[in-house]
């Protein structure tokens, strides 16, 4: 999932093995555009290191927030967004999630550590 929501090369047979209900499903795929916002976040945090505008906003999959419908998991992702800065020259993150399956929280966990860390060395600087 963390490389799937990435948007790294992963293949059809890690997608079959991974990519299942159990483990998320929908609500659990921020794969759209990540690449872009992550760029996006990287370069803010380049230009201006004390700024609050490094988001990464996971949104809806297909559609807006005006269709929300409580009964589509692709809409009711488990996070909402994450805000990067830059704090005593460390890159930190405070994140907006809903959690209510203990399974599926430490895919979650994995994969803002997977995130900090790409961007931590893009910046060339330690995490907080």
């Amino acid at each position: 999932y963390t490389r799937w929501n990435l948007e790294e090369k992963i293949t059809d047979e890690e997608i079959a093995a991974y990519k299942t209900p159990e483990r998320g499903g929908a609500q659990g795929d921020y794969r759209k555009g990540m690449r872009s916002k992550i760029d996006n976040a990287i370069d803010c945090l380049r230009t201006h290191s004390n700024s609050k505008r490094a988001s990464i906003p996971i949104p809806f999959t297909d559609s807006g927030s005006e269709t929300i419908d409580w009964r589509d998991q692709g809409q009711t992702k488990c996070c909402r967004e994450l805000y990067l800065y830059v704090e005593d020259d460390r890159l930190s993150c405070t994140g907006v999630l809903r959690v209510q399956n203990a399974s599926i929280f430490p895919k979650n966990i994995h994969f803002f550590g997977a995130l900090l860390r790409r961007v931590a060395a893009e910046l060339d600087m330690e995490m907080g």
